[in-house]
């Protein structure tokens, strides 16, 4: 699938898509391959690195292929899509089995994603691999980044129930939510 998804024929189709031409694949496939989103995991607002570090090469798309067969959106792992300054989501994207998503990587393409609740435990699985182009710098003024996230007034206020998980051992808090049920 690695050699189709970096292949000539595929670049060429993703430039005609895009228009975004002389595309490069990344061999090493840096924060790319196959993704393990567990129970209860998630990722918050954020943009992707602008620049794969090791190679210097700059960052455009994102190509995503979701795994999980029956997968509902009660169980979470939605890929949430937020406008320019990260002030309001504008999409979500459930992660239905061979979904395949295209997304462009810039200053601006927030995203994140929705916690893990499916019930039995399942995590949510996925398949990146990101596309390159040689040359400047996307966002010349803030440089090569990692990661960055959204200001922290955008994000949920917690509740008494998320604080008192964050702050009581596990092992008490299972045992008291268990004798309240």
């Amino acid at each position: 699938m690695v050699a189709l998804l970096h292949s000539a024929p595929f670049l060429y189709l993703l430039s005609e898509i895009t228009g975004i031409w002389n595309l490069l694949p990344d061999p090493y496939m840096h924060g790319a391959g196959y993704s393990i989103i567990p129970p209860k995991g998630k990722f918050d607002v954020h943009i992707d690195s602008n620049a794969d570090i090791t190679s210097g090469l700059i960052r455009r798309l994102a190509l995503i292929i979701y795994l999980n067969h029956d997968w509902t959106p009660e169980y979470g792992g939605q890929l949430e899509l937020w406008n320019e300054d990260a002030s309001r989501k504008e999409a979500e994207i459930e992660p239905l089995f061979n979904r395949t998503l295209l997304m462009n990587i810039s200053e601006t393409s927030y995203h994140g994603i929705n916690p893990v609740v499916e019930p039995t435990g399942r995590s949510r699985y996925s398949f990146m691999i990101y596309y390159n182009t040689a040359g400047s710098i996307l966002g010349k003024e803030k440089g090569v980044h990692s990661s960055l996230y959204a200001p922290d007034c955008y994000r949920p206020k917690p509740t008494v129930r998320s604080l008192v998980r964050q702050w009581t051992p596990p092992v008490f808090y299972d045992f008291v939510r268990q004798r309240i049920r």
